[in-house]
C-alpha cells in the first residue's frame, strides 16, 4: 500500500514532472526535430520560404523546452538567430514558433540550423542533434499579358516586389527599376509623352520578390532580403486606341474582373482602360484612375497618379516626374513627385504615390514581435510604414464595393495639368467598374482547424476534429493573407460576446498559445497590411475557431516507474 510521502510527486497543476530514478544515466537528448507550415505531420518541403514552426518528439517529465536557431552548428552568440531559453518564451509543449519573418538564406547544404533540449525536474537534457533547413525565396512567374501592364504570380512570403523595365532610358542609363506591394505593374514609363508604337510596343521586364525581415535578429542579419530575379520576360502591346470614349476594362491583380463583384481581389489591383475622349468631349494622352466607395464616385477613396498609359496600378516608388517647363516629351521622365496637377474643380492634387506618414495613425509604443499589445487596434512600429499608402482596405465581405473610374488629363500652358472630366461625371455617365477587395488568412481545413497540441496520450498530434482537445497548450497556424506583412492574435472564452484578451503580433503564421487556462476558447487571426492609409493597418478576422485546453495529467513516482494519474 503506498503511502503518503509517495504522492509528494504530484505535480503543480500547470506542468509534469518525471523523477529519475536513483542512479539512472543521464537524460537523452531530445529526437524528431523538424519543421513543419500547418500540422505537426505535413510532409517537409525543400525549403520555407515562409518562417516554419518545429516540433518534436515529447521528452517524458520535461516542463519545458529550450529551442533556438542559428546560421552556424555552433550556436554562438555571433550567430544565433533566435532562442527560447528565457522563461517567458520556452516553450511547455514540444512545439514552437518562431514570431520572426527570418530573412531569405540558402547554404552548403543549410543556411539555418535548429536544436532543443528538455527540462526534467532540475534536469536538463543535451542539445538535439542540430535540423538544417533553407529559406530561399521563389522567382515569380509570368501571368497573361493585359495591354498596359505586366503581371506576375505572387510569391510565398513576400512583403513587396521589385519590377526591372530593361529597355527604358532614365537619365542616359539603360533600365529602371520600380516597387509595388501588389502583382501587378503599369508600363507608363513607355507610354507617357509618347504612344507610338515604336515605343510602346515591346516591353522587355523581370522582376523579383522581396521580403522584409519584422523581428529583432540578435546577430544583426541584413533587414531586408531578396529572392532571385525572374528570367527575362517578352510582353507586347497593341497600339493605343484614339478617337473612342474612354472606357474601364478589366481590374487585374492575382484575379481578373470586369464589372463584378464574384471574384475579390486579395491584393490592390492595376485598372485597365480604353480609348482617351471624356464623354464631355475632352480628349487627353494622360490619364488619371480614381477609387471611390460608391456608385457615384462621390467618395473617392484613392487619387491615381498621372499616367500616358492605357493602365495603372499603384506604386511605392511614386509616379513619374512630368515637366514643369517646356520640356523635350521624347525622354523617359522619372521616378519624382507630381507637381502642377489639378483635378477638374482646379483643385490641386496630392495623389496616394506621394502620400506620406503625416496621415499614419501607427502607434509608436509597442517594439516587440509576438507581444501583447494593450489595444486591439494598436499596431507595433515594425509593422507600420512611413508612406506612400497605396494599398486599399480589406472590405472584409463579399458584397461590400469599390467601384473606379478614369479620366483624361489635359496638358495646360505653363505647363499644367488638369483632369479633363471630374471622377463623378464619368460615373454619371456609366463609366464606372465595381471590384472586391478583401483577404483573410484561413485557420482551419474542411475538416479540422490548423492547430496541434499534446493528446490524451502523450503525443503531440494534428487536431483531428472542428473543436480539438489539446492538454497543457496548443499551437495554432494559419494559410497566409495576400498583403499582409505580420498578424494579429486574438482569442476569447466566449465567441458572443466577445470577450478579447490583449492581442498578440508576430511576423509568423503561426504562434503557440501557452498562456491559456483549462476550459474552452475560442481564437481568431487577421492580417496587417502597413500600406492603407490611417491609424488602422489591421486586415478582416477569421472566422473563430474553437479549441478545449483539458486539465493535465500528472505522473508519480512508485519505486522505479511511473503512471499517469489523472486530477
Amino acid at each position: 500500500m503506498r503511502t503518503p510521502a509517495r504522492l509528494l510527486a504530484l505535480l503543480a497543476l500547470a506542468a509534469l514532472v518525471y523523477i529519475p530514478a536513483a542512479g539512472s544515466a543521464s537524460l537523452a537528448a531530445p529526437t524528431g526535430v523538424h519543421p513543419f507550415y500547418l500540422r505537426v505531420d505535413d510532409p517537409l518541403p525543400a525549403s520555407f520560404p515562409r518562417t516554419p514552426s518545429f516540433a518534436w518528439n515529447p521528452v517524458e517529465g520535461a516542463s519545458s523546452y529550450d529551442f533556438q536557431v542559428a546560421t552556424s552548428t555552433r550556436f554562438d552568440d555571433r550567430t544565433l538567430v533566435w532562442s527560447s531559453t528565457d522563461a517567458s518564451s520556452a516553450p511547455r509543449v514540444p512545439a514552437v514558433s518562431i514570431p520572426l519573418a527570418l530573412p531569405w538564406m540558402t547554404g552548403h547544404p543549410n543556411a539555418l540550423y535548429a536544436r532543443v533540449r528538455a527540462h526534467v525536474g532540475k534536469s536538463v537534457t543535451s542539445w538535439s542533434a542540430p535540423f538544417g533547413f533553407n529559406t530561399a525565396g521563389e522567382a515569380p512567374e509570368k501571368l497573361d499579358d493585359i495591354p498596359g501592364l505586366v503581371r506576375w504570380t505572387p510569391v510565398d512570403g513576400a512583403t513587396s516586389y521589385e519590377v526591372w523595365f530593361d529597355n527604358v532610358v532614365v537619365d542616359g542609363l539603360h533600365g529602371k527599376v520600380v516597387t509595388t506591394t501588389t502583382n501587378v505593374a503599369d508600363e507608363r514609363e513607355y507610354y507617357t509623352g509618347h504612344q507610338d508604337p515604336s515605343w510602346s510596343g515591346t516591353v522587355i521586364w523581370r522582376v523579383r520578390a522581396v521580403r522584409k525581415v519584422f523581428g529583432d535578429l540578435p546577430n544583426a542579419l541584413p533587414a531586408v532580403s531578396y529572392g532571385p530575379w525572374s528570367q527575362m520576360f517578352v510582353s507586347v502591346n497593341p497600339p493605343v486606341t484614339s478617337g473612342t470614349w474612354l472606357t474601364p476594362l478589366e481590374t487585374v491583380s492575382d484575379a481578373v474582373t470586369t464589372n463584378t463583384g464574384a471574384v475579390a481581389h486579395q491584393l490592390t489591383p492595376g485598372f485597365a482602360f480604353l480609348g482617351d475622349t471624356a464623354r464631355n468631349g475632352n480628349t487627353g494622352h494622360l490619364y488619371r484612375v480614381y477609387v471611390a466607395t460608391d456608385s457615384q464616385c462621390v467618395n473617392v477613396v484613392f487619387t491615381g497618379s498621372v499616367v500616358g498609359s492605357p493602365a495603372y496600378a499603384p506604386r511605392t516608388s511614386g509616379p513619374v516626374d512630368l515637366p514643369t517647363t517646356a520640356s523635350d516629351w521624347a525622354t523617359y521622365p522619372d521616378d519624382k513627385a507630381q507637381s502642377n496637377t489639378f483635378n477638374a474643380e482646379s483643385l490641386p492634387v496630392t495623389t496616394d504615390e506621394q502620400a506620406s506618414s503625416s496621415s499614419s495613425g501607427g502607434s509608436t509604443t509597442s517594439t516587440a514581435s509576438s507581444t501583447s499589445s494593450p489595444a486591439a487596434s494598436t499596431v507595433p512600429t515594425e509593422f507600420t510604414s512611413t508612406g506612400p499608402y497605396v494599398d486599399l482596405w480589406d472590405l472584409g465581405r463579399t458584397n461590400a464595393r469599390y467601384w473606379w473610374t478614369v479620366v483624361p488629363v489635359n496638358v495646360l500652358p505653363g505647363p499644367k495639368y488638369q483632369d479633363a472630366e471630374s471622377p463623378q461625371d464619368a460615373c454619371a455617365a456609366g463609366d464606372v467598374m465595381q471590384f472586391v477587395r478583401t483577404s483573410q488568412p484561413a485557420t482551419t481545413s474542411s475538416t479540422s482547424p490548423f492547430a496541434s497540441g499534446i493528446s490524451r496520450f502523450g503525443d503531440l498530434v494534428a487536431a483531428q476534429s472542428m473543436a480539438p482537445t489539446f492538454y497543457r497548450a496548443t499551437l495554432i497556424a494559419w494559410q497566409p493573407a495576400k498583403g499582409a506583412t505580420g498578424y494579429e492574435v486574438q482569442w476569447s472564452p466566449t465567441r458572443s460576446p466577445w470577450h478579447a484578451k490583449p492581442s498578440l503580433f508576430t511576423a509568423s503564421t503561426a504562434t503557440l498559445l501557452d498562456q491559456l487556462t483549462p476550459g474552452v476558447w475560442y481564437y481568431r487571426v487577421r492580417g496587417i497590411d502597413p500600406y492603407v492609409p490611417g491609424p488602422v493597418k489591421q486586415m478582416t478576422w477569421s472566422t473563430p475557431v474553437k479549441i478545449t485546453i483539458a486539465k493535465p495529467k500528472f505522473l508519480v513516482q512508485s519505486g522505479v516507474t511511473t503512471r499517469r494519474v489523472k486530477k
